[in-house]
């Protein structure tokens, strides 16, 4: 079983990342024991906390900040106030439930940071067209050295993933839908035009799992003035008030004082994909974890629907049974070349 596999089997199984580290208990390294939830104390005294707001730089290739209070890194790429492209930076996913936990949103977050988990935005403001999906990480060319990885320049995969057992080789492409903007809140309406298909990679680019993501939308989606982020940066005054990058549970996805979100994704996962769709390191798929029978191998075909403890309440494009998603979110302006 690889890492990434046996972390998610552990979280999932066990309802706690504290039992997933190493012989001693520790939580491993890319697994935050926070998730962005948006529910710490938050300083707002810039006097108190005896930092100097400001760029702290780099520490193990990553982007670093002090501060004293929520901010949106100084170090992010200047966005186009007209066309402005984001990485997904956090999630907080609240239904399905078992999807939902503080272990599983631990998980996703700490693949994010890691960037075993790529997933970009673009907004085209003149033309108000959207579009998202994954990021290849094979296609990544580093920034200047003092900005980490928030310099860095992404691709949307175009007729490029692996046809491994004949699948396409467009189902990672980005797929697109409408947008309006009033004020700096975006929303994307109607549903996105096709499915998007999102994968979770290991460090040596093996998938793990997709994310299969239908009638996708998103709505309230506040972005900065600048357009620099979509949320605020954590600075944790645990760590003496440094935002890093790195760490996984480096951003708010809700409004610290008013929980408001940032930015809601709602999306459908359809039985029938998720059937399909194996997560790897074990002989299961991805509808047996949604349902919450991942002890059960391929529960979805085996175990009567009304059995599941996760029952579905969406509608796939196809008629078919769904898992509704929901999730707030936070991102970080980026550079995306196609």
């Amino acid at each position: 079983m690889n890492r990434f596999s046996s972390l998610l089997v552990c979280g999932l199984m066990v309802g706690s990342t504290a039992a997933c580290g190493g012989s001693d208990g520790t939580p491993d390294a890319t697994v935050p024991t926070d998730a962005a939830s948006g529910n710490d104390a938050v300083s707002t005294d810039g006097s108190a906390c005896g930092v100097t707001p400001g760029p702290a730089g780099v520490m193990s290739g990553c982007y670093t900040e002090f501060d004293c209070s929520p901010v949106c890194p100084t170090g992010h790429v200047a966005n186009s106030a007209t066309t402005p492209n984001f990485r997904i930076t956090a999630i907080k996913v609240t239904a399905p439930a078992t999807l939902a936990s503080a272990p599983v949103n631990n998980l996703l977050n700490g693949f994010l940071s890691s960037r075993a988990f790529l997933w970009g935005v673009s907004f085209n403001f003149t033309s108000n067209i959207f579009r998202t999906g994954p990021l290849d990480p094979q296609m990544v060319t580093a920034g200047p050295t003092n900005l980490g990885h928030l310099g860095d320049t992404y691709k949307y995969f175009d007729h490029n993933a692996p046809t491994t057992g004949g699948t396409l080789a467009t189902r990672w492409d980005p797929a697109t839908s409408m947008v309006s903007l009033m004020g700096n809140t975006a929303t994307v309406s109607p549903m996105l035009a096709a499915p998007i298909r999102l994968p979770i990679f290991t460090t040596t680019f093996a998938v793990v799992t997709e994310l299969p993501l239908n009638n996708a939308v998103m709505h309230g989606v506040v972005l900065s003035a600048d357009r620099g982020c979509i949320g605020v940066a954590r600075t944790d005054s645990t760590t003496a008030n440094l935002f890093n990058e790195c760490s996984g549970s480096a951003w708010y996805t809700e409004d610290p004082t008013t929980m408001t979100p940032y930015g809601v994704l709602e999306a459908d996962i359809s039985v029938a994909d998720a059937e399909n769709i194996p997560v790897q390191g074990f002989n299961n798929d991805l509808c047996s974890v949604i349902s919450g029978q991942l002890a059960t191998p391929h529960a979805c075909t085996t175990v009567p629907q009304a059995m599941w403890p996760t029952q579905p309440t969406g509608v796939a494009v196809s008629g078919g049974p769904s898992f509704h998603l929901v999730a707030d979110f936070a991102a970080i302006s980026t550079n995306i070349s196609n």
